[in-house]
Protein backbone atom coordinates (compact mmCIF):
# COMPACT_ATOMS: atom_id res chain seq x y z
CA UNK A 1 0.00 0.00 0.00
CA UNK A 2 1.50 3.28 -1.09
CA UNK A 3 1.46 6.47 1.02
CA UNK A 4 -1.65 7.84 -0.67
CA UNK A 5 -3.56 4.66 -0.06
CA UNK A 6 -2.44 4.60 3.56
CA UNK A 7 -3.59 8.18 4.01
CA UNK A 8 -6.99 7.38 2.47
CA UNK A 9 -7.32 4.39 4.80
CA UNK A 10 -6.55 6.55 7.86
CA UNK A 11 -9.10 9.10 6.72
CA UNK A 12 -11.78 6.43 6.33
CA UNK A 13 -11.01 5.02 9.77
CA UNK A 14 -11.08 8.49 11.34
CA UNK A 15 -14.35 9.35 9.63
CA UNK A 16 -15.84 6.07 10.75
CA UNK A 17 -14.65 6.59 14.33
CA UNK A 18 -15.95 10.17 14.36
CA UNK A 19 -19.33 8.98 13.10
CA UNK A 20 -19.50 6.32 15.83
CA UNK A 21 -18.58 8.89 18.50
CA UNK A 22 -21.25 11.26 17.15
CA UNK A 23 -23.80 8.49 17.59
CA UNK A 24 -22.52 7.95 21.14
CA UNK A 25 -22.91 11.64 21.86
CA UNK A 26 -26.44 11.69 20.46
CA UNK A 27 -27.34 8.69 22.61
CA UNK A 28 -25.69 10.36 25.59
CA UNK A 29 -27.86 13.44 25.10
CA UNK A 30 -30.93 11.25 24.84
CA UNK A 31 -30.26 9.60 28.21
CA UNK A 32 -28.91 12.71 29.94
CA UNK A 33 -29.16 13.24 32.92
CA UNK A 34 -30.56 9.86 33.96
CA UNK A 35 -27.21 8.11 33.68
CA UNK A 36 -25.48 10.58 36.04
CA UNK A 37 -24.89 9.47 39.65
CA UNK A 38 -27.49 10.93 42.05
CA UNK A 39 -24.84 13.09 43.80
CA UNK A 40 -23.30 14.41 40.56
CA UNK A 41 -22.96 18.20 40.60
CA UNK A 42 -24.46 18.63 37.12
CA UNK A 43 -27.51 16.59 38.05
CA UNK A 44 -28.09 18.49 41.28
CA UNK A 45 -27.57 21.97 39.83
CA UNK A 46 -29.42 21.57 36.55
CA UNK A 47 -26.37 22.04 34.33
CA UNK A 48 -27.14 21.40 30.66
CA UNK A 49 -24.77 19.80 28.15
CA UNK A 50 -23.01 22.21 25.82
CA UNK A 51 -23.91 21.51 22.22
CA UNK A 52 -20.94 22.29 19.99
CA UNK A 53 -22.00 23.32 16.48
CA UNK A 54 -20.58 25.51 13.76
CA UNK A 55 -22.00 28.68 15.34
CA UNK A 56 -20.17 27.91 18.57
CA UNK A 57 -16.90 27.25 16.73
CA UNK A 58 -17.27 30.57 14.92
CA UNK A 59 -17.45 32.32 18.29
CA UNK A 60 -14.46 30.45 19.74
CA UNK A 61 -12.07 33.38 19.37
CA UNK A 62 -14.51 35.60 21.29
CA UNK A 63 -14.53 33.35 24.34
CA UNK A 64 -12.61 34.17 27.49
CA UNK A 65 -9.36 32.32 28.10
CA UNK A 66 -11.06 30.07 30.66
CA UNK A 67 -13.95 29.26 28.30
CA UNK A 68 -11.50 28.42 25.53
CA UNK A 69 -9.58 26.17 27.91
CA UNK A 70 -12.77 24.34 28.85
CA UNK A 71 -13.59 23.81 25.18
CA UNK A 72 -10.08 22.42 24.66
CA UNK A 73 -10.76 19.94 27.51
CA UNK A 74 -14.11 19.00 25.97
CA UNK A 75 -12.53 18.50 22.52
CA UNK A 76 -9.74 16.43 24.09
CA UNK A 77 -12.29 14.10 25.67
CA UNK A 78 -14.01 13.71 22.29
CA UNK A 79 -10.67 13.02 20.62
CA UNK A 80 -9.91 10.30 23.16
CA UNK A 81 -13.21 8.60 22.33
CA UNK A 82 -12.34 8.75 18.63
CA UNK A 83 -8.87 7.34 19.39
CA UNK A 84 -10.47 4.52 21.36
CA UNK A 85 -12.84 3.70 18.51
CA UNK A 86 -9.87 3.50 16.15
CA UNK A 87 -8.25 0.95 18.44
CA UNK A 88 -5.47 3.25 19.52
CA UNK A 89 -6.25 2.97 23.22
CA UNK A 90 -8.37 1.05 25.69
CA UNK A 91 -10.85 2.77 28.01
CA UNK A 92 -12.74 0.85 30.67
CA UNK A 93 -16.47 1.44 31.06
CA UNK A 94 -16.08 4.01 33.85
CA UNK A 95 -13.42 6.00 32.03
CA UNK A 96 -15.43 5.89 28.79
CA UNK A 97 -18.51 7.22 30.63
CA UNK A 98 -16.47 10.07 32.11
CA UNK A 99 -15.03 11.00 28.71
CA UNK A 100 -18.45 10.82 27.10
CA UNK A 101 -19.90 13.25 29.65
CA UNK A 102 -17.00 15.61 29.18
CA UNK A 103 -17.32 15.43 25.39
CA UNK A 104 -20.95 16.45 25.87
CA UNK A 105 -19.71 19.57 27.64
CA UNK A 106 -20.65 18.36 31.14
CA UNK A 107 -18.08 19.62 33.62
CA UNK A 108 -16.57 16.96 35.89
CA UNK A 109 -18.02 16.67 39.37
CA UNK A 110 -14.73 15.78 41.08
CA UNK A 111 -12.83 18.83 42.33
CA UNK A 112 -9.49 17.34 41.32
CA UNK A 113 -10.62 17.12 37.68
CA UNK A 114 -12.13 20.60 37.84
CA UNK A 115 -8.93 22.06 39.27
CA UNK A 116 -6.89 20.27 36.61
CA UNK A 117 -8.84 21.97 33.85
CA UNK A 118 -8.45 25.57 34.97
CA UNK A 119 -4.93 25.17 36.38
CA UNK A 120 -3.78 24.67 32.78
CA UNK A 121 -4.09 28.46 32.53
CA UNK A 122 -0.84 30.03 33.72
CA UNK A 123 -2.58 33.10 35.09
CA UNK A 124 -4.57 30.92 37.52
CA UNK A 125 -1.40 29.32 38.90
CA UNK A 126 -1.56 29.66 42.72
CA UNK A 127 2.05 30.86 42.90
CA UNK A 128 1.14 33.75 40.62
CA UNK A 129 -2.02 34.95 42.33
CA UNK A 130 -1.33 33.93 45.94
CA UNK A 131 0.60 37.08 46.77
CA UNK A 132 -2.07 39.46 45.47
CA UNK A 133 -5.45 39.63 47.15
CA UNK A 134 -7.12 41.48 44.22
CA UNK A 135 -5.83 38.83 41.81
CA UNK A 136 -7.03 36.04 44.07
CA UNK A 137 -10.52 37.47 44.33
CA UNK A 138 -10.66 38.08 40.59
CA UNK A 139 -9.62 34.48 39.92
CA UNK A 140 -12.22 33.15 42.34
CA UNK A 141 -14.88 35.26 40.64
CA UNK A 142 -13.94 33.93 37.20
CA UNK A 143 -13.90 30.32 38.40
CA UNK A 144 -17.26 30.79 40.10
CA UNK A 145 -18.90 31.85 36.85
CA UNK A 146 -18.01 28.59 35.12
CA UNK A 147 -17.58 26.06 37.94
CA UNK A 148 -19.86 27.39 40.67
CA UNK A 149 -19.27 28.92 44.08
CA UNK A 150 -18.06 25.77 45.85
CA UNK A 151 -15.14 25.23 43.49
CA UNK A 152 -14.25 28.94 43.55
CA UNK A 153 -14.36 29.01 47.35
CA UNK A 154 -12.25 25.85 47.65
CA UNK A 155 -9.64 27.16 45.21
CA UNK A 156 -9.50 30.58 46.85
CA UNK A 157 -9.32 29.33 50.43
CA UNK A 158 -6.64 26.74 49.65
CA UNK A 159 -4.55 29.42 47.95
CA UNK A 160 -5.13 31.77 50.88
CA UNK A 161 -3.93 29.01 53.21
CA UNK A 162 -0.56 29.03 51.49
CA UNK A 163 -0.89 26.23 48.93
CA UNK A 164 1.35 27.36 46.09
CA UNK A 165 2.10 24.36 43.86
CA UNK A 166 -0.47 22.89 41.46
CA UNK A 167 0.45 19.40 42.69
CA UNK A 168 -0.39 20.24 46.30
CA UNK A 169 -3.54 22.03 45.18
CA UNK A 170 -4.66 18.91 43.32
CA UNK A 171 -3.89 16.78 46.38
CA UNK A 172 -6.21 18.92 48.49
CA UNK A 173 -8.82 18.82 45.74
CA UNK A 174 -8.70 15.02 46.02
CA UNK A 175 -9.22 15.34 49.77
CA UNK A 176 -12.29 17.47 49.13
CA UNK A 177 -13.59 14.72 46.84
CA UNK A 178 -12.99 12.13 49.55
CA UNK A 179 -14.87 14.26 52.07
CA UNK A 180 -17.80 14.86 49.72
CA UNK A 181 -18.02 11.18 48.80
CA UNK A 182 -17.77 10.13 52.44
CA UNK A 183 -20.79 12.25 53.31
CA UNK A 184 -22.97 11.94 50.21
CA UNK A 185 -22.30 8.31 49.26
CA UNK A 186 -23.73 6.94 52.48
CA UNK A 187 -26.84 4.79 52.03
CA UNK A 188 -29.03 7.33 53.86
CA UNK A 189 -28.16 10.22 51.53
CA UNK A 190 -28.10 8.19 48.30
CA UNK A 191 -31.46 6.62 49.13
CA UNK A 192 -33.07 10.05 49.55
CA UNK A 193 -31.55 11.38 46.31
CA UNK A 194 -32.58 8.25 44.42
CA UNK A 195 -36.11 8.48 45.72
CA UNK A 196 -36.36 12.12 44.65
CA UNK A 197 -35.25 11.44 41.09
CA UNK A 198 -37.34 8.27 40.98
CA UNK A 199 -40.42 10.46 41.29
CA UNK A 200 -39.63 11.89 37.88
CA UNK A 201 -37.73 15.00 38.86
CA UNK A 202 -35.47 16.41 36.18
CA UNK A 203 -32.46 18.54 36.96
CA UNK A 204 -34.18 21.92 36.76
CA UNK A 205 -37.18 20.77 38.75
CA UNK A 206 -34.99 19.28 41.48
CA UNK A 207 -33.78 22.75 42.41
CA UNK A 208 -37.37 23.98 42.68
CA UNK A 209 -38.87 20.77 44.02
CA UNK A 210 -40.89 20.63 47.19
CA UNK A 211 -39.35 22.24 50.24
CA UNK A 212 -39.75 19.13 52.35
CA UNK A 213 -38.05 16.95 49.74
CA UNK A 214 -34.94 19.11 49.54
CA UNK A 215 -34.91 19.70 53.28
CA UNK A 216 -34.72 15.94 53.76
CA UNK A 217 -31.52 15.91 51.70
CA UNK A 218 -30.05 18.69 53.82
CA UNK A 219 -30.99 16.98 57.09
CA UNK A 220 -29.48 13.69 55.97
CA UNK A 221 -26.21 15.40 54.99
CA UNK A 222 -26.08 17.29 58.29
CA UNK A 223 -26.56 14.06 60.21
CA UNK A 224 -23.72 12.40 58.30
CA UNK A 225 -21.40 15.36 58.90
CA UNK A 226 -21.98 15.23 62.63
CA UNK A 227 -21.93 11.46 62.78
CA UNK A 228 -18.48 11.32 61.19
CA UNK A 229 -17.04 14.05 63.44
CA UNK A 230 -19.16 14.54 66.58
CA UNK A 231 -16.40 16.55 68.30
CA UNK A 232 -15.87 19.39 65.89
CA UNK A 233 -14.61 22.46 67.74
CA UNK A 234 -10.92 23.42 67.63
CA UNK A 235 -8.88 26.52 66.87
CA UNK A 236 -8.03 25.68 63.24
CA UNK A 237 -9.63 27.83 60.55
CA UNK A 238 -7.56 27.46 57.39
CA UNK A 239 -9.10 25.09 54.85
CA UNK A 240 -5.94 22.98 54.73
CA UNK A 241 -6.06 22.50 58.51
CA UNK A 242 -9.77 21.75 58.75
CA UNK A 243 -9.72 19.39 55.77
CA UNK A 244 -6.76 17.42 57.12
CA UNK A 245 -8.43 17.24 60.51
CA UNK A 246 -11.75 16.12 59.04
CA UNK A 247 -10.13 13.26 57.18
CA UNK A 248 -7.78 12.43 60.05
CA UNK A 249 -8.34 10.69 63.35
CA UNK A 250 -8.27 13.69 65.67
CA UNK A 251 -11.51 14.90 67.19
CA UNK A 252 -11.52 18.64 66.60
CA UNK A 253 -11.83 20.07 63.10
CA UNK A 254 -11.85 23.84 63.34
CA UNK A 255 -13.38 27.03 64.65
CA UNK A 256 -16.64 28.41 63.29
CA UNK A 257 -14.91 29.88 60.22
CA UNK A 258 -13.18 26.63 59.28
CA UNK A 259 -16.29 24.57 59.98
CA UNK A 260 -18.51 26.93 58.01
CA UNK A 261 -16.24 26.70 54.96
CA UNK A 262 -16.12 22.89 55.10
CA UNK A 263 -19.90 22.55 55.51
CA UNK A 264 -20.58 25.14 52.80
CA UNK A 265 -18.38 23.26 50.33
CA UNK A 266 -20.27 20.02 50.91
CA UNK A 267 -23.81 21.37 50.76
CA UNK A 268 -22.93 23.82 47.97
CA UNK A 269 -21.84 20.91 45.76
CA UNK A 270 -25.29 19.42 46.37
CA UNK A 271 -26.86 22.35 44.54
CA UNK A 272 -27.87 24.49 47.53
CA UNK A 273 -27.22 28.22 47.58
CA UNK A 274 -25.20 28.94 50.74
CA UNK A 275 -24.51 32.29 52.41
CA UNK A 276 -22.25 33.08 55.35
CA UNK A 277 -23.49 35.00 58.39
CA UNK A 278 -21.32 36.46 61.12
CA UNK A 279 -22.70 37.16 64.57
CA UNK A 280 -20.08 38.56 66.95
CA UNK A 281 -17.11 36.20 66.46
CA UNK A 282 -19.15 33.25 65.19
CA UNK A 283 -19.74 32.32 61.56
CA UNK A 284 -22.90 30.41 60.65
CA UNK A 285 -24.62 29.47 57.40
CA UNK A 286 -27.93 30.31 55.81
CA UNK A 287 -29.01 27.79 53.19
CA UNK A 288 -31.65 28.47 50.54
CA UNK A 289 -34.06 25.52 50.23
CA UNK A 290 -36.72 25.93 47.54
CA UNK A 291 -36.84 29.72 47.98
CA UNK A 292 -36.89 29.48 51.79
CA UNK A 293 -33.98 30.11 54.12
CA UNK A 294 -32.87 27.81 56.91
CA UNK A 295 -30.07 28.57 59.35
CA UNK A 296 -27.28 26.06 59.84
CA UNK A 297 -25.25 26.15 63.09
CA UNK A 298 -21.78 24.80 62.35
CA UNK A 299 -20.68 24.48 65.99
CA UNK A 300 -23.60 22.64 67.59
CA UNK A 301 -25.60 19.59 66.48
CA UNK A 302 -28.84 21.51 66.84
CA UNK A 303 -31.80 21.33 64.51
CA UNK A 304 -31.89 23.58 61.47
CA UNK A 305 -33.57 26.84 62.37
CA UNK A 306 -36.02 29.02 60.49
CA UNK A 307 -35.37 32.01 62.77
CA UNK A 308 -33.08 34.63 61.22
CA UNK A 309 -29.85 35.46 63.03
CA UNK A 310 -30.91 38.74 64.62
CA UNK A 311 -27.52 40.41 64.87
CA UNK A 312 -25.99 38.52 61.98
CA UNK A 313 -24.19 40.24 59.12
CA UNK A 314 -23.97 38.51 55.77
CA UNK A 315 -20.45 38.00 54.49
CA UNK A 316 -19.95 38.21 50.75
CA UNK A 317 -16.95 36.50 49.21
CA UNK A 318 -14.66 39.48 49.78
CA UNK A 319 -15.71 39.82 53.43
CA UNK A 320 -15.21 36.09 53.96
CA UNK A 321 -11.68 36.29 52.59
CA UNK A 322 -11.01 39.39 54.70
CA UNK A 323 -12.05 37.44 57.79
CA UNK A 324 -9.71 34.58 56.87
CA UNK A 325 -6.77 36.95 56.29
CA UNK A 326 -7.53 38.74 59.55
CA UNK A 327 -7.62 35.43 61.44
CA UNK A 328 -4.33 34.39 59.86
CA UNK A 329 -2.77 37.74 60.77
CA UNK A 330 -3.95 37.35 64.38
CA UNK A 331 -2.27 33.93 64.58
CA UNK A 332 1.02 35.32 63.28
CA UNK A 333 0.78 38.24 65.71
CA UNK A 334 0.17 35.91 68.67
CA UNK A 335 3.14 33.76 67.62
CA UNK A 336 5.47 36.75 67.62
CA UNK A 337 5.68 37.16 63.85
CA UNK A 338 4.31 40.68 63.28
CA UNK A 339 5.95 40.95 59.85
CA UNK A 340 3.74 38.11 58.57
CA UNK A 341 0.73 39.63 60.28
CA UNK A 342 1.45 42.90 58.46
CA UNK A 343 1.47 41.03 55.12
CA UNK A 344 -2.02 39.67 55.75
CA UNK A 345 -3.50 42.94 57.00
CA UNK A 346 -2.05 44.58 53.88
CA UNK A 347 -3.87 42.01 51.76
CA UNK A 348 -7.12 43.11 53.37
CA UNK A 349 -6.36 46.76 52.70
CA UNK A 350 -5.45 46.01 49.08
CA UNK A 351 -9.06 44.97 48.46
CA UNK A 352 -10.74 47.11 51.11
CA UNK A 353 -8.81 50.28 52.01
CA UNK A 354 -11.83 51.36 54.08
CA UNK A 355 -11.34 48.57 56.66
CA UNK A 356 -10.90 50.47 59.93
CA UNK A 357 -10.12 47.33 61.92
CA UNK A 358 -7.36 46.32 59.49
CA UNK A 359 -5.71 49.74 59.82
CA UNK A 360 -5.87 49.63 63.62
CA UNK A 361 -4.54 46.08 63.77
CA UNK A 362 -1.80 47.03 61.35
CA UNK A 363 -0.83 49.77 63.78
CA UNK A 364 -0.55 47.22 66.60
CA UNK A 365 1.77 45.14 64.42
CA UNK A 366 3.99 48.16 63.79
CA UNK A 367 4.17 48.75 67.54
CA UNK A 368 5.26 45.14 68.04
CA UNK A 369 8.05 45.83 65.56
CA UNK A 370 9.03 49.00 67.46
CA UNK A 371 7.86 51.27 64.63
CA UNK A 372 5.64 53.75 66.53
CA UNK A 373 5.59 56.43 63.82
CA UNK A 374 4.15 53.95 61.31
CA UNK A 375 1.78 52.71 64.01
CA UNK A 376 0.40 56.20 64.64
CA UNK A 377 -0.26 56.74 60.93
CA UNK A 378 -2.06 53.41 60.55
CA UNK A 379 -4.17 53.78 63.69
CA UNK A 380 -5.15 57.35 62.80
CA UNK A 381 -6.33 56.07 59.38
CA UNK A 382 -8.53 53.57 61.20
CA UNK A 383 -9.92 56.23 63.54
CA UNK A 384 -10.72 58.52 60.61
CA UNK A 385 -12.77 55.71 59.07
CA UNK A 386 -14.45 54.64 62.31
CA UNK A 387 -14.01 57.22 65.08
CA UNK A 388 -16.11 55.58 67.78
CA UNK A 389 -13.92 52.57 68.58
CA UNK A 390 -12.33 52.86 72.05
CA UNK A 391 -9.73 50.16 71.30
CA UNK A 392 -8.34 52.29 68.48
CA UNK A 393 -7.73 55.25 70.80
CA UNK A 394 -6.16 52.92 73.35
CA UNK A 395 -3.77 51.64 70.67
CA UNK A 396 -3.04 55.21 69.60
CA UNK A 397 -2.21 56.09 73.20
CA UNK A 398 0.19 53.14 73.38
CA UNK A 399 1.90 54.28 70.17
CA UNK A 400 2.33 57.83 71.48
CA UNK A 401 3.64 56.37 74.75
CA UNK A 402 6.24 54.37 72.84
CA UNK A 403 7.39 57.69 71.34
CA UNK A 404 7.26 59.30 74.83
CA UNK A 405 4.77 61.85 73.55
CA UNK A 406 2.97 61.82 76.87
CA UNK A 407 0.44 64.67 76.40
CA UNK A 408 -0.82 63.07 73.19
CA UNK A 409 -0.88 59.66 74.83
CA UNK A 410 -2.95 61.08 77.72
CA UNK A 411 -5.48 62.61 75.32
CA UNK A 412 -5.84 59.32 73.45
CA UNK A 413 -6.33 57.26 76.64
CA UNK A 414 -8.89 59.75 77.93
CA UNK A 415 -10.83 59.50 74.68
CA UNK A 416 -10.83 55.70 74.95
CA UNK A 417 -12.27 56.00 78.47
CA UNK A 418 -14.92 58.47 77.30
CA UNK A 419 -16.08 55.88 74.78
CA UNK A 420 -15.93 52.99 77.26
CA UNK A 421 -16.28 53.91 80.91
CA UNK A 422 -15.03 50.57 82.26
CA UNK A 423 -11.91 50.38 80.07
CA UNK A 424 -9.49 49.27 82.80
CA UNK A 425 -6.50 48.84 80.47
CA UNK A 426 -6.92 52.43 79.29
CA UNK A 427 -7.07 53.65 82.91
CA UNK A 428 -3.91 51.69 83.69
CA UNK A 429 -2.00 53.06 80.70
CA UNK A 430 -3.31 56.55 81.41
CA UNK A 431 -1.77 56.23 84.85
CA UNK A 432 1.50 55.14 83.27
CA UNK A 433 1.43 58.21 80.98
CA UNK A 434 0.68 60.53 83.92
CA UNK A 435 3.52 58.94 85.87
CA UNK A 436 6.05 59.64 83.12
CA UNK A 437 4.76 63.13 82.46
CA UNK A 438 5.42 64.22 86.04
CA UNK A 439 1.86 64.03 87.40
CA UNK A 440 2.09 61.35 90.13
CA UNK A 441 -1.18 62.13 91.89
CA UNK A 442 -3.12 61.93 88.66
CA UNK A 443 -1.36 58.62 88.02
CA UNK A 444 -2.51 57.36 91.43
CA UNK A 445 -6.08 58.36 90.60
CA UNK A 446 -5.96 56.54 87.24
CA UNK A 447 -4.51 53.33 88.71
CA UNK A 448 -7.03 53.53 91.54
CA UNK A 449 -9.91 53.87 89.07
CA UNK A 450 -8.74 50.73 87.26
CA UNK A 451 -8.70 48.82 90.57
CA UNK A 452 -12.19 50.02 91.49
CA UNK A 453 -13.52 48.68 88.19
CA UNK A 454 -11.54 45.45 88.39
CA UNK A 455 -10.26 44.72 91.91
CA UNK A 456 -8.23 41.76 90.69
CA UNK A 457 -6.30 43.75 88.08
CA UNK A 458 -2.74 42.77 89.02
CA UNK A 459 -0.88 45.26 86.82
CA UNK A 460 -2.78 48.23 88.27
CA UNK A 461 -1.91 47.19 91.85
CA UNK A 462 1.73 46.81 90.82
CA UNK A 463 1.86 50.17 89.01
CA UNK A 464 0.17 51.92 91.93
CA UNK A 465 2.83 50.42 94.18
CA UNK A 466 5.53 51.86 91.92
CA UNK A 467 4.07 55.37 92.23
CA UNK A 468 3.93 55.09 96.03
CA UNK A 469 7.49 53.77 96.08
CA UNK A 470 8.73 56.68 93.97
CA UNK A 471 6.96 59.14 96.27
CA UNK A 472 8.42 57.55 99.40
CA UNK A 473 5.08 56.19 100.62
CA UNK A 474 6.61 52.84 101.48
CA UNK A 475 3.75 51.42 103.57
CA UNK A 476 1.27 52.04 100.74
CA UNK A 477 3.74 50.57 98.25
CA UNK A 478 4.06 47.45 100.40
CA UNK A 479 0.28 47.07 100.52
CA UNK A 480 0.04 47.31 96.71
CA UNK A 481 2.89 44.90 96.01
CA UNK A 482 1.59 42.36 98.50
CA UNK A 483 -1.82 42.47 96.84
CA UNK A 484 -0.25 42.03 93.40
CA UNK A 485 1.77 39.06 94.68
CA UNK A 486 -1.32 37.58 96.32
CA UNK A 487 -3.29 37.83 93.11
CA UNK A 488 -0.42 36.44 91.03
CA UNK A 489 1.96 34.45 93.25
CA UNK A 490 4.44 33.80 90.39
CA UNK A 491 4.85 37.53 89.62
CA UNK A 492 8.59 37.78 90.29
CA UNK A 493 8.82 41.55 89.81
CA UNK A 494 6.11 42.15 92.42
CA UNK A 495 8.16 40.21 94.99
CA UNK A 496 11.31 42.06 93.96
CA UNK A 497 9.69 45.49 94.30
CA UNK A 498 8.18 44.41 97.61
CA UNK A 499 11.73 43.68 98.72
CA UNK A 500 12.74 47.18 97.60
CA UNK A 501 9.99 48.76 99.69
CA UNK A 502 10.92 46.70 102.76
CA UNK A 503 14.59 47.54 102.30
CA UNK A 504 13.87 51.24 102.23
CA UNK A 505 12.03 50.85 105.53
CA UNK A 506 15.12 48.96 106.77
CA UNK A 507 13.08 45.81 107.31
CA UNK A 508 15.95 43.66 106.12
CA UNK A 509 14.54 40.24 107.01
CA UNK A 510 11.33 40.95 105.10
CA UNK A 511 13.35 42.35 102.18
CA UNK A 512 15.57 39.25 102.10
CA UNK A 513 12.49 37.01 102.10
CA UNK A 514 10.98 38.92 99.18
CA UNK A 515 14.21 38.89 97.15
CA UNK A 516 14.55 35.14 97.72
CA UNK A 517 10.99 34.59 96.54
CA UNK A 518 11.69 36.60 93.38
CA UNK A 519 14.79 34.46 92.74
CA UNK A 520 12.86 31.27 93.40
CA UNK A 521 10.42 32.26 90.64
CA UNK A 522 13.11 33.63 88.30
CA UNK A 523 16.61 32.33 89.10
CA UNK A 524 18.10 34.70 86.51
CA UNK A 525 16.74 37.87 88.14
CA UNK A 526 20.14 39.55 88.59
CA UNK A 527 18.59 42.58 90.30
CA UNK A 528 17.12 40.38 93.01
CA UNK A 529 20.49 38.58 93.45
CA UNK A 530 22.33 41.90 93.65
CA UNK A 531 19.97 43.52 96.16
CA UNK A 532 19.86 40.31 98.17
CA UNK A 533 23.64 40.63 98.47
CA UNK A 534 23.29 44.24 99.63
CA UNK A 535 20.73 43.18 102.25
CA UNK A 536 23.04 40.37 103.38
CA UNK A 537 25.89 42.88 103.68
CA UNK A 538 23.77 45.21 105.79
CA UNK A 539 22.91 42.24 108.03
CA UNK A 540 26.62 41.57 108.40
CA UNK A 541 26.52 38.28 106.49
CA UNK A 542 29.59 38.96 104.36
CA UNK A 543 30.05 35.52 102.79
CA UNK A 544 26.41 35.31 101.72
CA UNK A 545 26.64 38.86 100.40
CA UNK A 546 29.68 38.01 98.25
CA UNK A 547 28.04 34.84 96.89
CA UNK A 548 24.82 36.66 95.98
CA UNK A 549 26.57 39.55 94.26
CA UNK A 550 28.89 37.17 92.38
CA UNK A 551 25.79 35.33 91.16
CA UNK A 552 24.31 38.64 89.97
CA UNK A 553 27.53 39.49 88.08
CA UNK A 554 27.63 36.02 86.51
CA UNK A 555 24.12 36.58 85.14
CA UNK A 556 24.79 40.20 84.09
CA UNK A 557 28.50 41.07 83.74
CA UNK A 558 27.55 44.70 83.06
CA UNK A 559 27.07 45.14 86.81
CA UNK A 560 30.88 45.28 87.10
CA UNK A 561 31.18 48.28 84.80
Amino acid sequence: MNDSARLDDVRRRVDSAVAEVNVMLEQGLKYYPDELPPNHYARLTGASPRIVDDSFRDKFVLLTALERQLEVCRAHAEALLVHQKMGGMILDAQERALRLRRALGVLPTAERERFSEFLALARLHPQRIGASSPDLLAAADEISQRFGESTALAYGMLTLAGVRSPEELLDYASKLDRLFDRVTSTPAVIQILDSLFATGLTMPTYRDSGFQSRLSVLLAVREELWKSKPERASTAFLLTQTLDAYLGRQGGIGNSLGLAIIDALVIGKLGFAVHFQRESDTVQLEVVVSHRTVYWDVTRPSQLSFVPIAAGRRLDRRALFELAWSSLAAVYFARGRPERAIENYRKILDINPESASAWSNLGNCYMRRRMPEEAVKAIQRGIALQPGVPESYHSLGNAWSMMERWPRAIRAFKRAIELRKDYVEAYNNLGFAFQHSGAPEQAVAAFGAAIVIRPGYVQAHFNLGNIHLEQGRHDKAITCYREAARLEPEFAQAHYNLGQAYYRKRKLDAAIQSYRRAIQINPKHFGAWHNLGIAYRDKGWKQKAVEAIEKAVTINPNLMR
